[in-house]
């Protein structure tokens, strides 16, 4: 346990902007997430990392 109080509050901030920057990284992908969809929906092709590093991959071969 944290005795000072100084720290203790210091430590309360700091979980609380770790959650809050936990959500905004959620949140973010999530969206992401949608926007992938719609972009298939649209008929473009979603390119993940694997993919990026075949294409690669045959480049180089």
């Amino acid at each position: 346990m944290i005795s000072d109080p100084i720290l203790k509050e210091i430590r309360e901030i700091a979980d609380q902007q770790s959650k809050e920057c936990n959500n905004d990284i959620h949140t973010y992908f999530q969206k992401l997430k949608e926007h992938q969809k719609e972009s298939v929906k649209k008929g473009f092709k979603v390119y993940t990392k694997a993919d990026m590093e075949k294409e690669e991959l045959q480049k180089v071969s």
